[in-house]
């Protein structure tokens, strides 16, 4: 799960064989959620599960649908959802290992997340920088592309923001 937060990848939910044991232990879909609810979900499952086996030969296929797609939303409405979730992966792990290697992974969750709505939802991106701080992470981290990571490091990171938004 610290992979997946700390290199911003995500794993399909079809991927996981999940006992029925297992998924009453983590609780319900939350419904409340309208984008990651897989995310946050699965968050759930794994912080219960005692352990993870991977199977490199697995292969689940996949369609990438429209922009009519759940998580291509990108509403202020979404992104408040996505926001939360977030907030319910951090009061999860948080619980079970509360680490400089968590916080900063979940530094990272929050600072995509900036990243990804800049500048949109001014409100909601001092919510996530509030969240970023409340975790008390002095180590600095990057998010993005190579390029974009390289421009942070010399600019920093809202400075980098400004110069991809006039560039894109």
């Amino acid at each position: 799960m610290l992979r997946f937060w700390n290199e911003q990848e995500m794993m399909q939910p079809a991927a996981y064989l999940t006992h029925r044991s297992l998924i009453d232990k983590a609780g319900p879909w939350d419904e409340s959620l309208t984008i990651n609810q897989d995310g946050e979900f699965f968050t759930r499952v794994l912080v219960n599960a005692e352990q993870v086996l991977y199977e490199a030969q697995g292969k689940v296929y996949y369609r990438s649908p429209g922009e009519s797609n759940v998580s291509q939303q990108k509403s202020e409405r979404a992104m408040k959802s996505l926001l939360e979730s977030y907030r319910c992966y951090e009061k999860e792990v948080l619980k079970i290992e509360d680490s400089e290697r968590v916080r900063i992974a979940l530094k990272k969750v929050y600072q995509k997340f900036v990243y990804d709505v800049y500048p949109q939802y001014p409100d909601l991106i001092k919510k996530a920088e509030s969240l970023m701080d409340s975790l008390g992470v002095r180590e600095k981290t990057y998010t993005g592309g190579p390029k974009f990571q390289q421009l942070s490091k010399i600019l920093g990171f809202k400075n980098a923001l400004r110069v991809k938004r006039c560039l894109g």
